[in-house]
């Protein structure tokens, strides 16, 4: 398992972009935990810098839904939080999506591309430390085979 860096945007056929990586069913449903949350944060960065891309392109159907691909991921981070066992990181995680989803209006609303680079700025080290997480879990798993 490697890490992915540099994710960027996905071109479709007609020119317009589409925040995905394209994961198949058998990789998601035989996912670790931690190599599911490292797909959801990859598609939600690849969702916040399509949406940069759209505004820059005037795409505004696109620049609407990758927008709403990547609040619907980071709900879905936020919803899924167990703060039981998280305890503080858990707790802040859930500060780091609520300011993110807070701001990510703005891009809609304000045609602004801001919001969605600076939430990806702030994804970014930490879809690098659940890559860590995930490679260490796999390396662990292969060794006690």
């Amino acid at each position: 398992m490697e890490k992915l860096h540099d994710i960027e945007p996905q071109s479709n056929s007609d020119g317009s972009f589409e925040g995905s990586m394209h994961y198949g069913y058998d990789e998601i449903m035989t996912a670790s935990q931690p190599h599911l949350i490292v797909m959801l944060y990859r598609e939600a960065l690849a969702a916040l810098k399509a949406s940069a891309v759209a505004i820059e392109r005037s795409d505004i159907e696109a620049r609407w839904r990758a927008s709403a691909k990547a609040t619907n991921i980071l709900a879905h981070l936020y919803l899924t939080l167990d703060r039981e066992r998280g305890g503080d990181v858990a707790n802040n995680l859930g500060r780091i999506y609520t300011y993110i989803l807070r701001r990510l209006p703005n891009i809609n609303l304000k045609n602004d591309p801001k919001p969605a680079q600076e939430g990806a700025r702030l994804l970014e080290p930490l879809l690098n430390s659940w890559e860590d997480l995930d490679i260490r879990i796999s390396r662990s798993g292969e060794a006690n085979n």
